[in-house]
């Protein structure tokens, strides 16, 4: 009876437990992937961010060590006997205590002071740097991200659209050869879709190597979704506020290369200082039996040491630091241009992809629209196999072109708020830091086919002939939206060709003022030289033909624009004008569009 009661006991404890590990057992969550938690990550494991700070606490101790050559010095003399007479040995304890060294250790004090507010600096910016980086990769992720899923949803579309051309064929309702047009269409998706993936793969990898976190692509699902344009639109009219020559002069490069001049000045004021000589106290006190009939009691001492160095090297050397000086000034306006024109890139990058998103959303659901009309008209034999397919192709670069437009939006507002410093390390109230791919979505607009009001109607109407059933609102709604998307693409590409003529202009002004570093900044890193010269031959044979000649004036005029998307062809009318020359000729430019600006990329005169 007692062996049953305990069986039964034992049996009801493992119903129980089974019943607890099925529905009460805790269940581990994985946790969100968001940019905060990737910058915290970073901030806490990175070795270049832990080396920089621990820089910073070793000029604290620097300032310490420096401030000690205010004090005595002590020291003990030991000398051997050489047996000459004359020459006695001593034995003593010294002490030495500088009087005035013209401002020498005061100079190097503040000197060490210096360094330790650049070492801080140096933390922050490399702190940005890193963040920076991280965002970049992170830009890269939700795009890569993104396009799988509209990769993914373009396969599934085709494979529906396969089934049923296969019963087609089966029946003896079409051909063959349209199975072949599918299966071709999905071999291009496939390829698009194992790119994405591997771009996906790629910016994992990255973010794993800046941050230290691992298993990232678990935590893929936790992405939250792109930001709506109205949840965005108050960081805009934040951007119409900012004073951005402010916010360039507070960036730790700027304030580095300030600090720099600083420092530039402390060495010279302890160069100035080594060229004085030292007033000094010394008392010596003799210890032991140093020779017989010695006296062995306290000396002290005046003295002035004085070394110039060889040469008189010390006052030269001042004078080089003097001229460095110039150099170091030259330093801050050069990290004043180079974070203003970063912070402006970043800004034209935000607002050209808020505007591109609106249109792009439109240009999505009027496509969509357009293939649900196109698959009914094919089915009443007024659209054919390849008409379906082409519209299902133009519907998933609408998707993609949208993706890649919210992707720069995210990236180009998270680079913004690092170099705005606000603290990228705070949780932020809205989503824009934790987006990830869309359920909808698109290449960049001016790479596809601007939809035709015109053949969108005539498709409304078409399909309302088919189906024998008026739809007079639908076509209204059709042309209305179909017209608003054609008339914001206008406005789009309008600006982007003023963008174009404006760059180009720039360049000709660079090119007249013989302002070399501006005149090469307008070539893309890819440029392609010509005669087959390398880029270093080429920038050698441009600088020397500029700065020979006494004047240059260089205009252009009769612009001929072209735009595919991120790349351009422009063709022009030049004129070139130099002391000995005066000609005109045509010459054609092809550009592309590289962190918000466009840059030549092949030049030919025709």
């Amino acid at each position: 009876m007692t062996r049953w009661v305990v069986w039964a006991g034992l049996g009801l404890a493992m119903l129980g437990f089974r019943a607890w590990g099925q529905s009460g057992a805790p269940t581990l969550s994985l946790q969100p992937l968001t940019v905060e938690a990737l910058y915290a990550a970073t901030n806490q494991s990175h070795p270049l961010l832990q080396a920089a700070r621990l820089e910073a606490q070793a000029g604290t101790i620097d300032i310490n060590a420096v401030e000690r050559q205010r004090w005595p010095t002590l020291s003990a003399v030991v000398e051997s006997n050489t047996g000459n007479t004359t020459s006695l040995p001593q034995r003593s304890l010294r002490v030495q205590q500088i009087v005035w060294d013209g401002g020498l250790v005061s100079s190097r004090v503040t000197e060490a002071e210096n360094q330790l507010i650049i070492s801080k600096l140096r933390v922050g910016l490399q702190q940005k740097q890193l963040f920076l980086q991280i965002t970049n990769a992170w830009q890269a992720l939700l795009a890569a991200h993104a396009r799988v899923q509209v990769a993914k949803k373009a396969m599934d579309r085709l494979d529906g659209f396969k089934e049923k051309m296969q019963r087609r064929v089966d029946a003896e309702a079409s051909s063959r050869i349209d199975l072949v047009l599918v299966n071709s269409r999905q071999l291009q998706t496939q390829v698009e879709l194992d790119a994405a993936q591997r771009n996906l793969k790629v910016a994992l990898l990255k973010l794993e190597q800046l941050s230290g976190e691992v298993n990232l692509r678990q935590r893929l699902p936790t992405l939250a979704p792109f930001p709506d344009l109205p949840t965005v639109s108050p960081f805009i009219n934040q951007l119409q506020q900012t004073d951005w020559g402010d916010l360039a002069t507070r960036s730790p490069a700027v304030q580095i290369a300030r600090s720099e001049v600083v420092s530039a000045y402390n060495r010279l004021r302890t160069k100035e200082a080594e060229r004085w000589p030292q007033l000094y106290v010394r008392m010596d006190k003799p210890v032991g039996n140093n020779y017989p009939n010695a006296n062995n009691s306290t000396l002290v001492f005046a003295g002035l040491s004085y070394t110039p160095g060889a040469g008189f090297a010390n006052a030269v050397e001042a004078q080089a630091l003097s001229t460095r000086i110039a150099k170091s000034e030259q330093g801050v306006d050069v990290a004043m241009k180079d974070s203003q024109e970063t912070m402006q890139n970043d800004r034209e990058e935000f607002l050209n992809a808020y505007a591109q998103i609106s249109a792009l959303e439109k240009s999505v659901a009027g496509s969509d629209m357009v293939l649900a009309s196109f698959e009914r008209q094919f089915q009443a034999n007024r659209k054919t196999w390849l008409d379906l397919l082409n519209q299902v192709r133009e519907l998933a670069q609408y998707e993609y072109a949208l993706v890649d437009a919210q992707a720069n939006l995210v990236g180009s507002r998270l680079r913004l708020e690092i170099n705005m410093d606000q603290n990228p390390l705070a949780s932020s109230s809205n989503q824009t830091s934790q987006v990830t791919a869309p359920t909808t979505v698109t290449p960049a607009l001016t790479d596809l086919p601007q939809p035709n009001a015109e053949i969108v109607v005539s498709i409304v109407k078409e399909e309302t002939q088919a189906n024998s059933a008026p739809k007079e609102v639908a076509l209204v709604v059709a042309r209305d939206e179909v017209k608003q998307i054609v008339e914001k693409d206008e406005e789009l590409n309008a600006d982007e060709k003023e963008a174009l003529k404006s760059a180009i202009q720039n360049w000709a002004h660079s090119w007249t003022q013989k302002d070399l570093k501006n005149y090469f900044l307008a070539y893309a890193p890819n440029f392609e030289p010509p005669g087959g010269l390398s880029r270093t031959q080429w920038l050698v044979e441009r600088k020397q033909r500029i700065m020979s000649k006494k004047k240059i004036h260089v205009s252009v005029s009769d612009f001929q624009i072209g735009i595919n998307g991120n790349k351009a062809e422009i063709n022009l009318l030049q004129i070139y004008e130099s002391e000995k020359l005066k000609e005109s000729s045509r010459k054609s430019l092809e550009l592309t569009q590289q962190s918000g600006r466009w840059l030549i990329t092949r030049e030919t005169v025709n």
